[in-house]
């Protein structure tokens, strides 16, 4: 996955241009959890979280960090706006189809979007 990532940023500089597929974008997304957990109070977070956290290694931290990979991204950041509007065209479309935003599990909805409409 990150040498998916590196010719992602050699040929582009603008990472969020990436494929469309799950696995990638879930491996992106994992990165960032490892490391938000790695400097989150170890007081705060569970024993399991705290096992996931050990996953971000310093190594591994600066081989991402030496491509340039934002660990954090900015509220307002392109790559949030991009993947807020996603979920909010789906929802829409869904919406447009069923008259209502309440997903029960007869509904074909992509998990993902259940987890955004949540939060």
């Amino acid at each position: 996955m990150f040498d998916i990532l590196v010719s992602l940023k050699s040929s582009t500089d603008n990472i969020a241009v990436s494929p469309d597929v799950i696995s990638f974008r879930q491996w992106v997304s994992l990165q960032h959890h490892y490391y938000a957990l790695k400097y989150s109070p170890q007081d705060t977070i569970s024993d399991k979280k705290q096992k996931r956290a050990r996953l971000m290694s310093n190594a591994r931290e600066a081989q991402l960090k030496s491509i340039g990979f934002l660990f954090i991204c900015p509220a307002g950041s392109s790559v949030i706006q991009h993947w807020w509007m996603q979920n909010f065209n789906k929802l829409k479309l869904f919406y447009e189809q069923h008259g209502h935003c309440n997903f029960t599990p007869s509904h074909d909805v992509p998990k993902s979007l259940v987890v955004w409409v949540r939060s």
